[in-house]
């Protein structure tokens, strides 16, 4: 069995079903041999769009995502996408190929080390040959998808697909139905604690006092509970203990937007909530990893850290109480050393989470300011695409100063419905992601929202989607400028001509690609052309012109 042959085979044996990438000659073998055996192999037109797109199924999917490119040039354009992958948590399997080591080569063109390349933004970089593939490919798919998911670069040179991979195919076929070994859990699993020291449940109890005993007490939730797959346990440990709760970006949706509990989301517009955990005097931080916040916390509450890989938070120090393990066992475990009627009179509750999202919404809502003659508030874009959607739609999201606002406006109860990219915060993800989900979920309604300088950074991708034919509702948000930088330079007194662009009929672009669309601008027409989006069954993009000063009247805009 040939190095392509049992990539491909032992891939399809983990549940991949679509490799994403724009090739070279040097993958078009491991390209055949995927297809061959039932992998689909989808054309991107940037490298980091079926980054995105392999990210996004692997979230939707729970299996690795993977990504083929050609040598030099391919390696290093699709860099942002496996950054995005990184910081965001998404198993996503790189291949390409790359020249031999060799101190006499001459011919140095498209060769850069590509493996040390991939270091600093791979979980592991590595080459991959027919000696070591029946190794290392499931090494690299374990190491993708264990702790915090992340991705992996496996380089090869092109000769190397084809030689034979020197194991009895009795031996490869074992390999291939068995999978990868699952990692070593540390001693003592789930509270870490060394064998015969019960540290563990020491700390346990020490973080069940802290929060038996708090009278303000704030729960803070990221995505290291989705990666656990402790939801269930969260709203459960949530009931008991019965104190407000928040998400970060990349967790929102994991604490339904209409428990009774939910304060919001903490990490953009979120005045009220940072006011809250600086009122606190204990903050119980829960599945924390640093990737997904960007203020660091200035109050004085006491931190108890619920750690499911370990270390704590960055945003949130110094920790009082910090307790690793597996956040199926953790949350029960602390919830029940909380007995019932034991956080003191008055603690806070419910009437504080919901004191604190009507805070928020009021801060975000359409100012007084707006006039609808300008243009489209943002706020209104959200509102009318949420209440024409399913509950259980999906929503992706680009950068820019829209998603400042999307992760208020976008109210949902439903894990895995509200894809951002906020560790790595890279332009072109929103309509990728959206491809992705829709590819993974494709009986789920699917939205996205993009501002019109991510459309023209990733513009010829459009092509990607007219191909895939996919019913994809994607709203252009359109105000000609770059808004987040522009304001900020505003603000200073300085030159906007870096930021501003020249208007574009995004409509017209669409249809060159035969894509249907509309320019809107009221929330009337937008209304109405989400309907007609939805009912088409086909991609539709729509062209929503903003009244943009409406970013600047939102108090608090960073």
């Amino acid at each position: 069995m040939n190095t392509a042959t049992f990539v491909a085979r032992y891939l399809a044996a983990r549940g991949v079903t679509h490799a994403f990438g724009h090739p070279g000659s040097d993958v078009m073998d491991l390209i055949e041999a995927l297809g061959r055996h039932g992998i689909r192999f989808v054309l991107t037109h940037h490298e980091n769009t079926g980054a995105f797109m392999a990210a996004a199924m692997a979230r939707l999917t729970d299996t690795p995502g993977v990504v083929l490119v050609t040598k030099g040039p391919g390696v290093t354009n699709v860099a942002t996408g496996i950054g995005s992958a990184h910081l965001d948590r998404a198993p996503v399997l790189l291949f390409s190929s790359h020249f031999a080591a060799s101190p006499t080569a001459v011919n140095v063109r498209q060769h850069i080390p590509s493996v040390r390349f991939y270091e600093p933004l791979t979980k592991l970089s590595a080459e991959l040959t027919a000696q070591n593939a029946h190794k290392l490919l499931p090494e690299a798919v374990s190491v993708a998808t264990s702790g915090y998911p992340g991705p992996v670069y496996l380089g090869s040179i092109a000769a190397e697909q084809l030689k034979d991979v020197p194991v009895a195919d009795g031996e490869l076929e074992a390999l291939i139905a068995a999978g990868p070994e699952a990692p070593t859990p540390p001693p003592g699993e789930p509270f870490g604690e060394p064998p015969g020291e019960p540290l563990g449940q020491r700390a346990v109890e020490a973080a069940a006092g802290e929060v038996a005993a708090a009278e303000r007490l704030l729960v803070v939730v990221g995505p290291g509970v989705e990666h656990a797959g402790a939801r269930a346990q969260l709203l459960d440990a949530v009931d008991a203990i019965g104190a407000p709760v928040c998400v970060t970006p990349e967790a929102v949706g994991w604490v339904p937007a209409d428990h009774p509990l939910y304060a919001g989301m903490l990490g953009w517009h979120d005045r009220p909530l940072i006011e809250l955990s600086e009122a606190a005097d204990v903050l119980l931080t829960v599945g924390l990893d640093g990737a997904d916040l960007m203020v660091p916390y200035r109050g004085g509450a006491r931190i108890v850290n619920l750690a499911p890989l370990g270390g704590d938070p960055p945003a949130f120090q110094p920790v009082a109480v910090s307790v690793p393990g597996d956040l199926r066992r953790l949350l029960p475990s602390v919830a029940a050393s909380v007995p019932s009627g034991t956080r003191p009179a008055g603690a806070w509750g419910a009437a504080e989470a919901a004191a604190t999202r009507d805070a928020i919404d009021r801060l975000m809502a359409v100012s007084d300011e707006h006039d609808p003659a300008d243009g489209i508030a943002p706020q209104e874009v959200f509102t009318v695409l949420r209440g024409a959607v399913p509950a259980d739609a999906i929503f992706t999201c680009d950068v820019g100063a829209h998603k400042i606002v999307a992760g208020t406006a976008w109210k949902t109860g439903e894990p895995d419905t509200f894809l951002i990219s906020n560790g790595f915060g890279s332009m072109g993800y929103g309509l990728a992601s959206a491809m992705g989900a829709k590819l993974a979920r494709p009986d789920r309604a699917v939205v996205s929202v993009i501002g019109d300088g991510g459309l023209l950074m990733y513009g010829g991708d459009l092509a990607t989607w007219a191909r895939l034919g996919l019913p994809i509702v994607l709203v252009v948000m359109v105000d000609n400028d770059l808004t987040q930088v522009k304001r900020r330079q505003e603000r200073a007194g300085y030159s906007v001509a870096s930021t501003t662009f020249q208007p574009v009929d995004y409509p017209a672009l669409a249809a060159a690609f035969g894509i249907e669309g509309s320019r809107v601008d009221t929330v009337a027409e937008l209304r109405a052309a989400v309907g007609r989006a939805l009912e088409a069954g086909a991609p539709y993009l729509i062209a929503a012109g903003l009244d943009a000063a409406e970013y600047r009247r939102i108090p608090g805009w960073r």
